[in-house]
């Protein structure tokens, strides 16, 4: 009895992992990625080749779409997307969502899309996009990568309290706070930073490292 248990438990094994197998070559990485509801909204401009929405999703964007974004913290409220026919009319947007099925390009020509006049604090990309922040004059931003893409922009930088201060020779580290987290700064030229003291800094693009959030894997710039 217990043996043809065990048999029975082995097989119902084997056959789930023969059906997540079958999934995932359907559904490839999309098997992953947790979708939200999509409350899609009637564009105010709809042609042939753009289409217009009003902006509805508060300070967040999730983005599961083939194609360049632009972000731009002037502007009214909206989100146009310009492209071929074929591709534009599969764009769906809604709170806070722009989300599109089908190839990357058409005829060499692919989807732009600009999201403005909002401040968005959270970016999350799922797919293929190259996003371009612009300029950011804000003190948090959160972005979320998934797939294949690109990230631009750059920004104001973001202020720290100087907790301590600690000279090495050639270099010297700044332990500060930053939003009730300890991070440490490097620094190769001569400051006269105190405890205690709020100061202002930028990431160097060359420095810095990006991880899919899903796999953790390193992206390449």
């Amino acid at each position: 009895m217990s043996r043809t248990l065990g048999l029975i438990a082995i097989g119902g094994f084997l056959l789930s992992i023969a059906f997540f197998v079958l999934a995932f070559l359907i559904a490839g990485d999309q098997l992953f990625t947790s979708s939200r509801p999509l409350a899609a909204i009637a564009p105010l401009v709809d042609g042939v080749d753009r289409k217009e929405w009003r902006w509805n999703g508060g300070d967040s964007l999730h983005v599961e779409a083939p194609m360049k974004l632009r972000y731009s913290q002037q502007g009214t409220p909206n989100v146009t997307v310009t492209g071929p026919a074929d591709l534009l009319k599969r764009v769906k947007v809604g709170g806070g969502q722009i989300v599109a099925e089908g190839p990357r390009e058409r005829d060499g020509r692919r989807l732009e899309a600009e999201v403005s006049g909002v401040p968005i604090r959270k970016f999350t990309v799922s797919g293929r996009q190259d996003l371009d922040l612009g300029h950011i004059d804000q003190d948090s931003l959160e972005v979320r990568i998934a797939g294949k893409g690109s990230v631009t922009g750059e920004g104001k930088g973001f202020e720290i309290e100087v907790t301590a201060v600690e000279p090495t020779g050639s270099e010297t580290r700044v332990f500060a706070n930053l939003g009730g987290e300890e991070v440490v700064a490097v620094f190769r030229e001569r400051h006269q930073f105190k405890p205690g003291e709020k100061i202002r800094l930028r990431p160097d693009p060359q420095y810095v490292h990006l991880f899919d959030a899903t796999t953790g894997k390193r992206l390449n710039a």
